[in-house]
């Protein structure tokens, strides 16, 4: 895990969904048996934004998380956790199938050392689900359907 030069250590963990890309910087535990959370954000998206497939909604949640990190709380090495396991191979795909936006998005996060991990969304406790199967789903996938 990432850790500062105090021993401490930093976890990302965000979320892409149809509307928002919305995020929380933890300190973990030394002894690894909770965290402190350090900050939350989120963005309202576009119109085109909105129209984005899961993958690039989530590398931009992703990045829009560790830019305002950088921004609010100075640029530190961190573990970003997405449920997208494809975020995570964007660093390894062979020349012909790369998604150049999402290499730069990916390139900025890593940067600083940070490290990009994926963990299956089954067993993931703090899920994303609001944003899978929000209240006015049919409203939203109507929208999206129209641009």
């Amino acid at each position: 895990m990432a850790t500062s030069r105090w021993g401490q250590r930093f976890a990302n963990l965000r979320a892409g969904c149809g509307r928002a890309g919305v995020g929380c910087t933890l300190q973990v535990r030394p002894d690894l048996d909770g965290f402190v959370p350090l900050l939350a954000a989120g963005k309202s998206l576009t119109p085109s934004q909105q129209a984005w497939d899961a993958l690039t909604l989530e590398g931009h949640a992703c990045l829009m998380m560790k830019r305002e990190q950088n921004k609010q709380l100075g640029h530190m090495a961190c573990i970003c956790w997405t449920d997208h396991a494809n975020v995570t191979k964007q660093q390894r795909v062979a020349s012909g199938e790369i998604d150049c936006k999402m290499l730069r998005w990916i390139s900025d996060i890593i940067a600083d050392g940070s490290e990009v991990r994926s963990v299956a969304g089954r067993s993931a406790r703090l899920g994303d689900g609001t944003s899978r199967n929000p209240g006015n789903r049919d409203e939203l996938v109507s929208q999206r359907s129209k641009a």
